[in-house]
């Protein structure tokens, strides 16, 4: 299995599509500030289809939301 870094945004994009398909319905995204989740085509992407997706962006600096933002 790859490592979220080696991941690319149409990558991230297809695990967004994945996941509606499997939940039918309105979906809730619940996003870290990983460099890759702020890219502009993922961006849009996430603008484009507000009609059934919900990204809500963690705060920076928050382990106590993300417990594995410390970790290295």
């Amino acid at each position: 299995m790859s490592r979220a870094d080696d991941l690319g945004w149409k990558d991230y994009r297809v695990l967004v599509l994945r996941a509606r398909t499997q939940i039918g319905g309105p979906t809730l995204l619940v996003w870290d500030n990983l460099r890759m989740h702020l890219v502009a085509p993922l961006l849009e992407f996430f603008e484009a289809n507000a009609d059934w997706l919900t990204v809500f962006q963690l705060p920076t600096d928050t382990p106590d939301l993300n417990p594995q933002e410390g970790i290295r």
